[in-house]
């Protein structure tokens, strides 16, 4: 079986470590994914409560007491917005407009 040496694997975890504490979790990153998860939360309480405010063809047949199936709908549909739509209905339906950056 190929593996690094025991040296190599303990720097390679270090490296590992640094990384994900400055890089990848680091505040300016993990701030605008924060803000785009409360976004996309808030895009799917609102299509949930009202179905009718998503396009026809993704509201339509919508029956309140099926929450599952309804849910599922609003996924569906938020799952294939582009970030920049994402943020556009966010607009329309909030009037207003989040600073992910």
């Amino acid at each position: 079986m190929i593996a690094f040496s025991h040296g190599l694997a303990r720097e390679e975890l270090e490296l590992k470590r640094f990384l994900t504490e400055r890089v990848y979790r680091n505040e300016a990153v993990m701030r605008p994914v924060t803000l785009a998860e409360a976004l996309i939360a808030d895009l799917f309480e609102a299509f949930l409560a009202d179905p009718s405010k998503m396009p026809d063809e993704w509201g339509e047949g919508l029956d309140a007491s099926d929450e599952f199936r309804s849910a599922r709908r609003v996924a569906d549909y938020i799952a294939g917005m582009t970030d920049r739509y994402a943020v556009s209905e966010y607009r329309r339906l909030f009037d207003d407009t989040p600073d992910l950056g």
